[in-house]
């Protein structure tokens, strides 16, 4: 078994994109990240697949864990 994960879902923001206010949704391990200081942040943004522009998630699902393949 793998680890669990999230589905994180977000719309582009960018009106030149092909992906302009369609969702899009990525796979994370974890909803967390360490800066190099070593403090922890939140992830709140997603990089679009098609433009690699910036979006806030609007959503995030926890899914527990996955079978492996």
């Amino acid at each position: 078994m793998k680890a669990p994960y999230y589905l994180v879902t977000a719309s582009c923001r960018n009106n030149r994109c092909k992906q302009f206010g369609k969702p899009f949704t990525k796979q994370r391990k974890t909803l967390r990240g360490m800066s190099t200081s070593g403090a922890f942040y939140d992830i709140s943004q997603l990089a679009c697949p098609e433009c690699r522009n910036w979006s806030d998630i609007s959503n995030r699902e926890y899914v527990g864990k996955r079978e492996a393949a």
